[in-house]
């Protein structure tokens, strides 16, 4: 205990001074999280406000803009489950 006591007592400017350095980084890189974070929530708000006038219809497609039958979308999903399936077995 006492030789942490004269390590304290020769050091301590040095101690001081990182610990500030070291909430000072910290303190600022918080500030920068909470800028980044807000920032990219009005980003997304932005987003949505001006996408708010496209509607999705899975009726439709959007590629041609033609209508899909019941028919297809069935074959479609069941492509897509066997596609998950294999993924998830990890199978060829």
């Amino acid at each position: 205990m006492r030789k942490l006591r004269l390590f304290y007592q020769n050091n301590k400017e040095k101690i001081w001074k990182i610990l500030g350095i070291s909430l000072l980084i910290f303190v600022l890189i918080r500030l920068a999280n909470y800028y980044i974070k807000t920032n990219n929530d009005e980003m997304v708000q932005n987003n949505i406000i001006t996408n708010n006038n496209i509607s999705y219809n899975p009726s439709q497609s959007v590629i041609s803009d033609s209508n899909i039958s019941d028919k297809d979308t069935d074959e479609n999903a069941d492509i897509l489950d066997d596609f998950v399936e294999y993924c998830n077995n990890r199978t060829n």
